[in-house]
């Protein structure tokens, strides 16, 4: 798995589908990735905490992140000083994809993730 992922972050597709029931290992090998190549900040989405900062304390959220739109909104907008890129984990976002706002919104970081070192990432323990 790692190193199918690293594969896809290396050729900076913009959204990865990860289906896994393994979330913590899962974390673990997308932060070993990130470090690997040139030094990413890693962020992860739940819908009850918003966007936290993978290395830092759980309890560090970004404001106003807990709806999938404005997380989404806000991984678009956010750049990282002395970063090369990021990656941006959601875990469970499928139940949302149905939405028609997330769906823009995820076609939107698409579109401004193209070419660049960010990379969303949605994990889910079902192929949806």
């Amino acid at each position: 798995m790692q190193e199918e992922l690293s594969i896809l972050i290396e050729a900076r597709y913009p959204l990865i589908y990860l289906v896994t029931s393994e979330e913590e290992r899962s974390e673990q090998a997308i932060a070993k990735i990130a470090q690997a190549k040139r030094q990413r900040e890693v962020y992860v989405w739940t819908v009850t905490r918003g966007l936290v900062k993978y290395d830092q304390t759980r309890t560090a959220v970004q404001s106003n992140t807990v709806s999938p739109q404005a997380a989404i909104e806000w991984a678009i907008r956010h750049k990282e000083p002395n970063v090369s890129g990021s990656i941006y984990i959601f875990k469970d976002l499928h139940p949302f994809k149905d939405s028609p706002e997330v769906t823009r919104c995820l076609r939107d970081a698409i579109a401004s993730f193209k070419g660049t070192n960010k990379t969303i990432i949605l994990m889910s323990p079902i192929q949806s």
